[in-house]
This record gives structure tokens, sequence and C-alpha cells, in this order.
């Protein structure tokens, strides 16, 4: 691991977290455009050590949270989110004070689409770094073709 990376490691937690309290307050007056708009970029995979697994209950926070705004039926501010996180049995202690964490944190609401892509693009490049270790080419140049942001790029 080289000297740079815990830094982009703590950008990455504050995109994240950014992100969800963009979503959270700009959905306080019931609206839905925010989570809508992102969900066409970011997928609760897509967050910061997220377990690749259909068991939504062993994700980190960060993408518990979004997968409960995803399934909300109306705006997904933080009282929805919850009892969404309650329906779904995955709330776990401190979620709630994470999520006011998250709007606390957040620099500006507005610019929700730009953190969407950086945890999209933080993502795609954690997945190319794993397949290239594990040595899947394959796997790595579908990634690359598939992923219209990075272009196609010869391996």
């Amino acid at each position: 691991m080289s000297n740079y990376e815990p830094e982009v490691t703590q950008a990455v937690e504050e995109a994240e977290q950014a992100l969800l309290g963009s979503i959270f307050l700009l959905s306080s007056g019931g609206q839905t455009k925010a989570i809508k708009e992102v969900s066409k970029i970011v997928a609760p995979f897509d967050f910061r050590g997220c377990v690749k697994t259909n068991r939504p209950d062993q994700w980190i926070w960060t993408a518990r949270i979004y997968y409960a705004m995803l399934e909300c039926q109306g705006a997904p501010h933080i009282i929805n989110v919850a009892k969404k996180m309650i329906d779904l049995d995955i709330l776990q202690d401190n979620d709630c004070s994470l999520m006011q964490h998250c709007i606390y944190l957040t620099p500006c609401a507005l610019d929700y689409l730009d953190y969407a892509k950086i945890v999209k693009d933080e993502s795609i490049k954690r997945s190319a770094r794993y397949y290239a270790q594990k040595g899947e080419i394959k796997k790595l140049r579908q990634l690359i073709n598939s992923d219209k942001s990075l272009g196609t790029v010869p391996l």
C-alpha cells in the first residue's frame, strides 16, 4: 500500500457520506429527484468495504443505508430510511446517529451527482485493482470496456 492510499480512502469515505447526506437533505421536503438520479449511477455494492453478498445485513453501514434509501416508497429522509431499515431487518446500533452524521458532514447537498460519480469511479478502480491482482485479464477488460467513463483502453 502506498502512502497516498489512506488519503484516497479518507476522501472516498467523505464522498460516500456526503452523497448520503445530500440525499437526506434534498429529500427532507418530500423530494425524490436526488435518489432517482443517483440510483442510475450508484449501486449499494459501489460503497467502499461492501461485501458482495445478497445479505444486506452484512454490508458496511453506508451501503445498508443507501440500500434502504433505494427501497423507500416515498422520499428517503431519515425517518423513512430508519423505518425501512427496521422493515428489512438491517438497522444496526448507531445507524441513526450515522445518518445524522452524514447530514452534518455534507458540504453542499447540491453536489450530489459529483459525490455519486466519485463513489462510482472509486468502485470501478477497486474492482480493476482486484481483477488485476488476481490476474483476471478477461474480467478486467470487460470492466473497462463496459464503463463509458473509462473509455475503451486496450490491454
